[in-house]
């Protein structure tokens, strides 16, 4: 799939805590000669050749009085330090612990008037209305600054208010993002909690692109709860924790009907009835062959 974007119309934006992986996302994507780094004051500095900008991290109190549930607060932060310095028309903004050595390959989905991002972790919308990756995120720069302004902005200002019920725990950051993204897109909402799937999945659709990130490969992809995996579709396909389903492009976000939970409920039995046996046939074999011989 073709199209006429060029690197030299985005900036890569990478953004959180120092890691190693910024300066191998850097050579891997040298064709991309705008780049920005955001990290929080006390990383180190980086004598890489492109603006790096630091951001003083919210004391501990005060991320108890602001919503910061996942992170999303100091999330919104790190990106908006970030996306100030941006002189592109479009960004790409991404991870700093995680590794993408063909970025140039997404910009194949990209349409100028849609955010686009990768697969990993996207939940269709009966999970959660607008749960996008924020792995990787594709948009107009303006748009993006707009959205994470407004979830800053109502995540300091609706503690007791409140309005569309998004201060809530059980609400994933992912979910967040892209409510506040919607509101920017100037959609008609109503509380996250009481959306009507049908709705948000014809706005997702209107709105929204997703791309395989396995497409890019190699690469290195991190969550707090899986560790560390290079392929996102065998990872999803033996995953038993997180109940993943792999979606290849937006349309297969749609609203889940009760064959489709049912047999993703058989699946998921199935797959940990196979590895607690896996499991349990590897633990004997190992305590077989640490025994000393007689």
């Amino acid at each position: 799939m073709g199209n006429s974007y060029k690197c030299k119309d985005f900036t890569l934006l990478i953004s959180g805590p120092y890691h190693p992986n910024i300066i191998k996302q850097i050579e891997y994507n040298e064709v991309f000669k705008n780049v920005v780094i955001s990290n929080w004051e006390g990383d180190p500095v980086l004598n890489v050749g492109h603006k790096q900008v630091f951001t003083k991290k919210p004391n501990y109190s005060t991320c108890q009085e602001i919503h910061n549930s996942q992170n999303i607060y100091l999330h919104c932060l790190c990106v908006l330090s970030g996306l100030q310095h941006v002189k592109t028309k479009y960004v790409i903004k991404l991870r700093t612990d995680e590794l993408y050595t063909t970025i140039r390959n997404a910009l194949d989905w990209f349409r100028e008037d849609r955010i686009l991002t990768c697969n990993v972790f996207t939940r269709n919308v009966s999970y959660a209305p607008f749960h996008i990756s924020d792995h990787i995120m594709i948009s107009d720069l303006e748009v993006l600054k707009k959205t994470f302004q407004y979830l800053r902005d109502y995540l300091e200002n609706n503690s007791e208010s409140d309005e569309f019920n998004l201060l809530r725990d059980t609400v994933p950051a992912e979910s967040k993002i892209g409510f506040a993204y919607m509101k920017v897109k100037e959609r008609e909402l109503s509380r996250i909690d009481t959306l009507d799937v049908e709705y948000a999945y014809r706005l997702m659709l209107e709105e929204m692109d997703i791309f395989e990130v396995d497409k890019l490969v190699p690469i290195e992809i991190k969550s707090s709860a899986a560790g560390v995996f290079s392929c996102y579709e065998r990872f999803v396909a033996i995953d038993t924790k997180l109940q993943l389903r792999y979606h290849r492009n937006i349309s297969d976000l749609k609203p889940l009907t009760k064959m489709d939970i049912f047999s993703y409920r058989v699946k998921s039995k199935l797959n940990r009835i196979i590895r607690r046996v896996f499991l349990s046939n590897g633990a004997n074999l190992i305590k077989k062959f640490s025994q000393p011989k007689k």
